[in-house]
This record gives C-alpha cells, sequence and structure tokens, in this order.
C-alpha cells in the first residue's frame, strides 16, 4: 500500500494540494510502524513528509522529518554502496574463478588427449614389433631351409663327383 500512496502524495506536493497529501501521511505511518517498508522506502517517505510540514509551515515537524530522511538516507546509501561493492567484488571473483575453472578443463582435456595419442602410439609400436619379429622369424626360417637344401645339393654334387670320378 505505501508504494501506492507514495506516488500519490508526489502528486499532491506537486500540485501544492498539502491537505490531499497530509490524507495519506497517517496511513503510510502505521505502515512504517508495523516494519512492512524498506528503508529505501523510509528515505522517499520521510522527504514527503519534510516537504508536506515545510510547505504548511510547520518548520519543526519538517526539521525533524527532513533530519530522519538525512540520516537514514545516508545510511542507506552507505550500505547499499557497500553491498553494491560487495556484490561486483563477488562477481568479479566468480568469474575470475570460472575463467580459471575453464583453463584447468582446457589443460585437462588436452591431457587426456595426449594420452589417449600416446596409447595410441604405443599400440602402433607393439604391431610394427611385433610384424618386425615375425618377419624376421620368417626369414630366419627361410635362411635355414636354404641352408639345408645347399647342404643336401652340395652332397650330391659330392656324390656325382666321385661317381663320375670312379668311372
Amino acid at each position: 500500500r505505501a508504494d501506492n500512496m507514495s506516488p500519490l502524495i508526489d502528486i499532491y506536493l506537486t500540485r501544492n494540494q498539502i491537505s490531499e497529501a497530509e490524507h495519506y501521511l497517517p496511513e503510510i505511518d502505521a505502515i512504517i510502524k508495523k516494519g512492512a517498508s524498506s528503508n529505501l522506502e523510509l528515505v522517499k517517505i520521510y522527504f514527503q513528509y519534510s516537504q508536506c510540514y515545510f510547505t504548511r509551515g510547520d518548520f519543526k515537524k519538517a526539521s525533524y522529518y527532513q533530519g530522519l530522511y538525512i540520516n537514514l538516507k545516508d545510511s542507506t546509501y552507505n550500505e547499499e554502496l557497500t553491498n553494491n561493492l560487495i556484490k561486483v567484488e563477488a562477481a568479479y571473483l566468480e568469474k575470475e574463478n570460472l575463467s580459471r575453472l575453464a583453463f584447468q578443463n582446457q589443460v585437462l582435456e588436452l591431457k587426456e588427449q595426449i594420452i589417449k595419442d600416446q596409447g595410441l602410439l604405443n599400440i602402433l609400436i607393439g604391431s610394427i614389433t611385433l610384424v618386425l619379429i615375425l618377419l624376421i622369424g620368417i626369414q630366419i626360417n627361410t635362411n635355414r631351409k636354404k641352408q639345408l637344401i645347399n647342404q643336401f645339393l652340395d652332397d650330391k654334387v659330392k656324390e656325382r663327383t666321385k661317381a663320375v670320378i670312379a668311372t
């Protein structure tokens, strides 16, 4: 209700209709006493009170509400400024931490890719080594067979040479 009454009081004060503005002040005062308003709303309401009493010529009440307005405004804006600074710092730290996390995630992904590539390279090297061992084994077997065949042929040549010499 205070949010709705406050603009109405502003309109009445702008039009210099003080008695109409004063009509809503007790209702707003009751809302304030219940604690339903925030400090920013109270600042506005105290300002409206001081304007209303100043226009009416009640300088004592105008001064009282203007003092409340000034004190509350200073404390609210100082508190608000501090809260805003804390929020900005928290946002900056969060952004910095998020960028650090993103960087660390990239590093982890690169390391995982390197490990994966190294595993594939190890498999490839192992496969090539196995193929080479098989080829060497086949070559050794082939050489032994050739030596046996050569030995057999040498023995045949010697036999025939002896047969030819004996004849």
